[in-house]
């Protein structure tokens, strides 16, 4: 969890396993993610889904990123 959301982000083929944790978690420290992560989520899956896990710096496992679209 060190910026691997945004790099995901920014590809068009995203693999993760089941297990893995993602998520903004630069918000939690009130610094915004620096290589787009604000901008890609909420184009990438429903926009306030997107707000939320930005907003609340939630983690999430790849589960529920595959069922959230990422």
């Amino acid at each position: 969890m060190r910026g691997g959301l945004e790099l995901a982000l920014a590809c068009d083929i995203r693999i993760a396993a089941s297990n893995a944790k993602m998520g903004l978690v630069e918000t939690k420290l009130a610094i915004m993610p620096g290589a787009g992560g604000t901008q890609f989520l909420p184009r990438t899956i429903n926009p306030s889904i997107a707000k939320e896990l930005i907003f609340t710096s939630k983690i999430i496992d790849g589960k529920v990123a595959d069922k959230l679209g990422l």
